[in-house]
């Protein structure tokens, strides 16, 4: 993190305990939690899985915008994208 100027924090989830707990199934699977620790969102990045869109719309951008603003998720889940998700055995 140090080394790529990353100053948010970040999850390191190698054992897969939290992805199994939302059960994550791709990559990306986004999940946006609330200031009280609620799934406030979980699904796709944005609607454009082939990344042709030159103005794709940014579900998880959208959902944190509003929390901060202290309103309510428009769209709280969507369909999810990418390939699945490879747990440890």
């Amino acid at each position: 993190m140090k080394k790529n100027d990353i100053t948010y924090p970040v999850l390191m989830d190698a054992s897969g305990m939290v992805g199994h707990m939302y059960d994550a199934k791709s990559t990306p699977h986004m999940f946006v939690i609330d200031q009280k620790g609620n799934l406030a969102y979980t699904g796709a990045i944005d609607d454009d899985p082939m990344g042709s869109s030159d103005h794709p719309r940014n579900y998880v951008e959208e959902a944190v915008t509003s929390l901060l603003k202290g309103s309510a998720v428009a769209v709280a889940k969507t369909k999810q994208y990418g390939c699945s998700v490879k747990y440890k055995k």
